[in-house]
């Protein structure tokens, strides 16, 4: 099966200016560095740019895809499944087909080609998806300070006996066409839980950008 692959990047984000396309490392954006790890895998003629923007600049240097995406559906509340289907139906894809779709909000993640060999290697009559989680294994509260995963006096349990708790970053989802509309999200009923071991940042403010960019080039340099 030849997958197909996403990038969904609004050209503007409300609670981080110019989050996807403005300079993230060496000249480089969020986007244009996660085109470049794709690219590794991927023929170019299979990566998607969703986009409210033309950046044919940028599509013509790594002679991807582009997808125009419609302003109304760029707004905060704009419900997320009619943006997946929209998308979806844009690509114009066979319902078997596969689609990775790869958010720009995690640059350190790099494990996309171990992601594809799970995906193939595990039974799709079991799981319907894929998607990364990453595991937190300390203690944890819900939004009214109770304990998820630990107790208080008599009930406190030592760290190495805590159960992890799961983050889902939205870094990265496998599933089919049809999964994807007949469940209008990137995932279907039956995922399968990526546990990925790297280190992770979810750039969703302007501090987590710089603390994210400062780290990178450090990373990276």
């Amino acid at each position: 099966r030849i997958m197909k692959v996403l990038i969904p990047a609004k050209s503007n984000s409300i609670r981080i200016y110019n989050k996807n396309f403005r300079d993230f490392y060496n000249n480089e954006s969020l986007v244009e560095l996660l085109i470049k790890k794709l690219l590794k895998i991927f023929n170019s003629s299979d990566i998607y740019l969703s986009c409210d923007e033309d950046k044919k600049d940028l599509t013509d240097k790594y002679n991807i895809n582009f997808l125009k995406r419609s302003k109304e559906l760029c707004g905060n509340d704009v419900p997320m499944s009619l943006v997946i289907t929209t998308i979806i139906n844009q690509m114009n894809l066979d319902n078997d087909e596969e689609i990775m779709w790869t958010l720009v909000t995690d640059p350190f993640f790099d494990d996309y080609e171990e992601c594809l060999k799970c995906w193939n290697s595990i039974d799709h009559n079991v799981y319907d998806s894929l998607t990364v989680v990453y595991e937190h294994k300390g203690y944890a509260l819900d939004y009214l300070f109770k304990p998820i995963n630990c107790g208080f006096g008599k009930e406190h349990i030592p760290t190495q006996y805590i159960k992890p708790i799961y983050k889902l970053n939205n870094t990265l989802f496998i599933a089919s066409v049809n999964t994807i509309l007949s469940n209008n999200y990137y995932l279907g009923l039956h995922p399968y839980w990526y546990i990925s071991n790297s280190f992770s940042i979810d750039i969703d403010d302007e501090n987590d950008f710089k603390i994210a960019k400062s780290l990178y080039n450090i990373c990276y340099e």
